[in-house]
């Protein structure tokens, strides 16, 4: 018995499409702003007024950190000044 034979099958590409980039568009009942210089604004308060804000409180606390520090580290040196007097003998 004789077969027919089967047409061959032809290879498939695959089409890619290229994105297109398009340029935003400008509505034209949009208002641009113009930019205006900078201008010198009146002080709301003096200068030198004494007003307590919660940055007081973040700079208080941060003092008093950084003095309980110092005292550690001065501490901490006249300790190892006094161990090394000990240890080294006298001439």
């Amino acid at each position: 018995m004789a077969t027919a034979k089967k047409p061959a099958k032809k290879a498939v590409k695959k089409v890619v499409k290229k994105t297109v980039s398009r340029a935003p568009v400008r509505k034209s009942n949009a208002k641009v702003s113009s930019v205006q210089s900078f201008k010198i604004a009146q002080e709301t308060l003096p200068f030198l007024t004494f007003k307590i804000t919660q940055q007081t409180f973040y700079w208080t606390v941060l003092l008093i950190f950084v003095l309980i520090v110092q005292v550690w580290v001065l501490n901490m040196q006249l300790s190892v000044t006094d161990t090394l007097n000990s240890i080294t003998p006298t001439l």
